[in-house]
């Protein structure tokens, strides 16, 4: 819960969503509602290209932090679809392709007009918040 919510849950306020602040959003990875997206460099990307398999496998530590991409740095998908048949679906690898883990949402057609170096240049943008 965010202090936040208590304020705007005694107040008279209609209804409705209370977007977060972008402050310290580099640290706030992975993204969306359902953590289904590892970076935000993935986030502007169309959805399709956004990756199905990650790992959240030490997630917090600082050597999984990827300042380019601005999210988690990549487990090759032949490593982690190898870990897949190992085990019976482990808990540290999120499959996009399972039900309520989709990454498609929020994305803008946009999106599509930005250039490698337009989401390089809002990524350190967002660093600085």
């Amino acid at each position: 819960m965010s202090p936040l919510s208590d304020i705007i849950q005694y107040n008279d306020r209609p209804p409705g969503y209370f977007a977060p602040r972008l402050e310290g959003i580099w640290a706030r990875f992975p993204y969306l509602h359902n953590a289904s997206v590892p970076s935000i460099l993935d986030l502007l990307n169309h959805p399709l290209k956004r990756p199905q398999l990650f790992s959240l496998k030490d997630a917090g530590k600082e050597y999984r932090f990827d300042p380019k991409s601005l999210g988690l740095t990549k487990v090759s998908v032949k490593t982690l679809s190898r870990q897949l048949q190992k085990r019976r679906r482990p808990r540290w690898i999120y499959n996009t392709r399972l039900i309520g883990q989709s990454n498609q949402g929020h994305y803008f057609k946009s999106f599509e007009k930005l250039t490698e170096t337009h989401k390089r240049d809002l990524i350190e943008y967002l660093k600085t918040l």
